[in-house]
């Protein structure tokens, strides 16, 4: 039953950050068109401070509520859960007002300081400050909400955060669609009005995100307990108490928050200057770096982001296990988190690797960009896999108490990254980058799981045969798509737009097809997935050979 709630919050939340990820995509398009290069540097610079400042405002403490509730209701202690939940929604309602008031009032010198020119051109630094005081709005209201989310996943309801965030997002993504282009092209406004009115779409997602969580909250009757669950023990712990709890569950998520960040910063200070020293010309390192930083990273995003949806669901599911004793079911929720995770990871880093120009194509557009940046994505492709298992290695440590374990291995994986990067790109080019960031993660990824292995004791001899079969299907999945693509490009001449697009649709739905038919054949996925694929008609016969 655990196994089937972890799996459904898992597909949930995955589903909703992969419908967040694609918006984020398609929404680009069009804004750019409206707003051109100026009007996205504006936004982007706008952004750049409203995260750091929203990481400040949050700081893993989202993730950090489902676990501390998830603990506590365990323990039946409902009293507890719902103390916590009350102060942490203040602390952050006052945090994010502090956020707004550094972001809203501070704005005109943050403006000054990014521009880093003493003389800016006539109206910049007053644009640049307008956009960002028109974001800072959603900061009285993003953290608070956020932990709301939290309290949800605590009490293991994935569904209200996954609903909110695709709901914010859709509303977010319309309001900058609309509202930019009614400023732009009805009352012909200026760039930085457009620019801005999309930026306030922050605070009105959120607003939208706001009233589909207070819905779940009626329905869910406040969260409070069944008749049968009421509180059974009694515990009196002091809010100082609580907040300590709390940090030492938030600095690891932290940590774990920004390992891309720190890995993109090391390419940062290294890739351009080294690849410089060997020769190569200066515009060209800068697009290696764009290409491994940017453009590859954020398409290896949307097969890693399953990873986000399994750490938010697997925390609470994990604590709960872990804080009753129930041994045995926590080894099987372990095993079956891992075997699901790489189900959907690897194929999907296989097939993405054998269609990468197409890919590069279909979402850059320009056809010099996806020769140039492709192979970056292709040797990209392993990674997808590494920071999925990292993520959530990292989720099932943070659930079983052993996060100091998760510093360590991610601290260690930094510093094969830092030492390693240079020597690489000697060795490898733009791609050593990219291999000394996988490095990073794999070291990282064979210390948690060595760990998991250790204090859970689960079946790694059975989960390790189940990833040696996906890994088999998917090699196969990725000898067919390569041949057809071979076959399609030969038969379709030129490098269209079109043709890429047909491809990947193609050649996409052919590998997805045919690792499911050969995972069901040999029962790999309907062992792992069979409760829910009995529910669809296509995949009974499956199950019940499997059974």
């Amino acid at each position: 039953m655990s196994n089937s709630k972890i799996l459904k919050g898992t597909m949930l939340l995955s589903g909703a950050t992969m419908i967040s990820r694609i918006l984020g995509f398609i929404y680009f398009f069009p804004f750019q068109l409206l707003v051109g290069k100026e009007g996205v540097a504006l936004y982007s610079y706008a952004y750049s401070w409203y995260g750091i400042l929203l990481s400040f405002s949050t700081a893993g403490v989202p993730i950090a509520v489902s676990k501390f509730v998830a603990r506590y209701n365990a323990l039946h202690d409902y009293n507890t859960s719902k103390k916590l939940y009350r102060s942490s929604l203040k602390l952050m309602l006052l945090l994010g007002f502090i956020g707004f008031a550094i972001l809203y009032f501070g704005a005109p010198f943050v403006s000054k300081l990014i521009i880093r020119s003493t003389t800016p051109e006539p109206g910049f630094v007053e644009n640049v400050t307008l956009t960002m005081r028109a974001l800072s709005f959603a900061l009285i209201i993003v953290p608070a909400m956020s932990v709301t989310r939290g309290y949800f996943q605590g009490f293991q309801h994935m569904k209200p955060s996954a609903v909110s965030q695709v709901i914010e997002q859709i509303a977010r993504v319309l309001f900058i669609l609309i509202g930019s282009y009614v400023v732009s092209k009805i009352w012909k406004g200026s760039i930085a009005s457009s620019v801005s009115v999309a930026t306030f779409g922050a605070t009105v997602g959120a607003i939208a995100s706001v009233a589909i969580l207070l819905y779940y909250w009626r329905k869910y009757n406040g969260l409070k307990p069944k008749p049968g669950e009421r509180k059974t023990r009694s515990s009196y712990v002091p809010l100082p108490n609580m907040y300590m709890e709390l940090l030492r569950y938030a600095i690891p998520i932290v940590f774990v928050g920004i390992a891309i960040p720190l890995y993109t910063l090391i390419d940062q200070y290294t890739v351009a200057d080294t690849l410089k020293s060997t020769g190569m010309p200066q515009e060209q390192a800068n697009g290696v770096f764009a290409y491994v930083t940017n453009y590859a990273q954020k398409l290896i995003m949307i097969p890693a982001s399953l990873a986000t949806g399994f750490s938010l669901s697997v925390i609470p599911a994990i604590t709960q296990s872990h804080t009753m004793g129930e041994t045995e079911e926590l080894k099987q929720q372990i095993a079956k988190i891992f075997q699901i995770l790489l189900l959907f990871t690897i194929p999907a880093a296989v097939g993405l690797a054998c269609i990468s120009y197409d890919a590069f194509r279909i979402v850059y557009v320009n056809p010099q960009v996806a020769l140039e940046g492709s192979p970056y994505l292709f040797s990209y492709a392993p990674s997808a896999v590494f920071s999925a298992i990292f993520t959530v290695a990292a989720a099932i440590l943070q659930g079983i108490d052993y996060q100091r374990k998760t510093m360590m291995a991610f601290s260690i994986g930094i510093l094969v990254k830092l030492l390693s990067n240079i020597p690489l790109l000697y060795l490898f080019g733009g791609h050593g980058a990219v291999i000394g960031t996988i490095l990073g993660y794999a070291v990282s990824d064979v210390i948690m799981v060595y760990c998991i292995i250790k204090y859970t004791h689960f079946d790694y001899i059975k989960t390790r045969n189940v990833i040696i079969r996906i890994l088999l299907y998917s090699l196969i999945m990725a000898a067919v798509v390569t041949i057809v693509r071979l076959l399609l490009t030969s038969f379709i001449p030129g490098q269209s737009y079109m043709k890429s697009l047909l491809i990947v649709i193609f050649c996409g739905g052919l590998g997805g097809i045919l690792f499911l038919w050969l995972s069901l054949r040999d029962t790999v996925t309907s062992n792992i997935l069979g409760a829910q694929l009995q529910r669809i008609p296509i995949f009974k016969r499956f199950v019940k050979k499997s059974q």
